[in-house]
């Protein structure tokens, strides 16, 4: 008994050292992936005045909590707390190109795209664009993008094998994908979104017009509307010409890597867990093995532009429906609350009417089921009421069944104690 409780008591006591020390690794991860975000940022602002082949370019991305249009910050009309408005996700890259900080945030509705893989290497590679940072005659020294540890955004196949093809298109001689450590995801970005939403919690905002120039009403915010076209499938591309994620995987390396190879030389990606010195670091080729030309064509072929997901149809009718009557000018309501074809209106119609039809069956059936147990409820009533009359009877039944059992019995013992009497006159 002492010996199995003092072995439970050691288990116990190893499990919680191991809790601390995975803990205590964690932290120290965290702050070593800081202090290398930090220092990534540092040498950006180091190098703003030199020479484009010696400049450091880091770039902050994230999403921000998504708006809403419309949206009442002035007035909230006390029927509209309880509808669902259309969704604006708000992509936002920090620079650190000047003195302040600031922020560029690309803004669009639901139905124009989605917040995956795709979207945000499209948007990147935008940025990067609209900022002079893609010339392949002139490349940069380095690119580092810094992000959370967001799966489904951020820390996917098509986001980290964009480094890959910014570094082989000849835009960077190297590029870093930098993450955060979850938990410890706070970043510049949150302030911004902070400052570029003030206006928005203080204004009525009724079009995409008026909430991108609200956004950029502060100086250290550059708000763009972005569009269907603005969005590639990169994933297809980059199956063509790299290696799949699978088998170094992604969720455990915090850091990725990719430098200019020399001449003949294969692209390799270096994956780390994180800055510290006793870190795993692994290099892996990430290049498919392709004919040269075939490769070249499919890098510098037209990307594939990505299927708008749409509005969805009932968002569509419950804007028309119900947004609209707020929207004090019939542009905006046209721009925001557009009438629906009348096949989608339709479509709801008799969704809804069946919608009710359904309801009501149910109803129906739940009544029935509520008579039948209101009719079961009766009879135990009933029963319970007639109860003491058939305890009475069962109780004289069963005195008279004792008293026949009791008499029986007697006779027996009676007979069994003749039985066994001996028989004196024979003696």
């Amino acid at each position: 008994m002492c010996v199995g409780i003092k072995r439970l008591a050691a288990a116990i006591l190893d499990k919680r050292e191991e809790s601390f020390i995975a803990a205590e690794k964690h932290v120290a991860e965290a702050k070593s992936m800081r202090e290398y975000a930090n220092k990534k940022i540092s040498l950006c602002k180091s190098t703003i005045t030199m020479q484009r082949s010696e400049k450091v370019v880091t770039i902050v991305c994230d999403y921000s909590q998504n708006g809403e249009l419309p949206s009442f910050g002035n007035e909230q009309p006390g029927e509209v707390y309880y509808f669902s408005p259309l969704s604006i996700c708000i992509f936002g890259i920090v620079n650190f190109d000047a003195k302040k900080d600031h922020v560029t945030t690309y803004c669009y509705d639901e139905g124009v795209g989605r917040k995956g893989g795709n979207n945000v290497a499209s948007l990147i590679v935008k940025h990067l664009s609209n900022t002079n940072g893609l010339d392949s005659q002139r490349p940069l020294k380095e690119l580092n993008i810094i992000m959370d540890n967001c799966a489904g955004q951020n820390k996917n196949k098509m986001v980290i094998r964009l480094i890959a093809y910014l570094v082989e298109m000849n835009y960077f001689l190297s590029v870093n994908l930098i993450f955060y450590v979850v938990g410890h995801t706070k970043n510049p970005a949150d302030r911004l979104f902070n400052i570029a939403k003030t206006s928005l919690r203080k204004q009525n905002v009724y079009t995409m017009t008026q909430f991108i120039s609200l956004i950029s009403e502060s100086v250290f915010v550059c708000a763009i509307e972005v569009y269907e076209n603005d969005f590639y499938d990169y994933n297809l591309l980059f199956d063509k010409v790299y290696k799949d994620l699978n088998k170094p995987g992604v969720k455990k390396w915090q850091i990725f890597a990719v430098n200019k190879p020399n001449n003949n030389q294969k692209l390799e990606m270096i994956f780390r867990t994180s800055n510290l010195d006793d870190a795993i670091i692994m290099i892996y080729p990430i290049e498919k093995e392709t004919i040269k030309n075939d490769r070249e064509k499919h890098l510098r072929s037209k990307l594939v532009m990505l299927d708008p997901p749409g509005r969805k149809e009932i968002k569509q009718v419950e804007l028309y429906t119900k947004y609209r009557k707020y929207i004090p000018v019939l542009e905006w309501q046209n721009e925001t609350c557009p009438k629906p074809s009348d096949e989608v209106l339709e479509k709801f119609k008799n969704e809804r009417s069946e919608k009710a039809k359904s309801k009501l069956a149910q109803k129906k059936e739940q009544e029935k089921k509520y008579i039948e147990a209101l009719g079961r409820r009766a009879a135990t009533v009933a029963l319970f009421l007639t109860r003491p009359q058939i305890l009475a009877q069962d109780a004289v039944v069963a005195d008279a069944a004792h008293d026949v059992v009791v008499t029986t019995h007697t006779e027996k013992e009676d007979n069994h104690n003749i039985d066994a009497t001996p028989d004196i006159f024979e003696a």
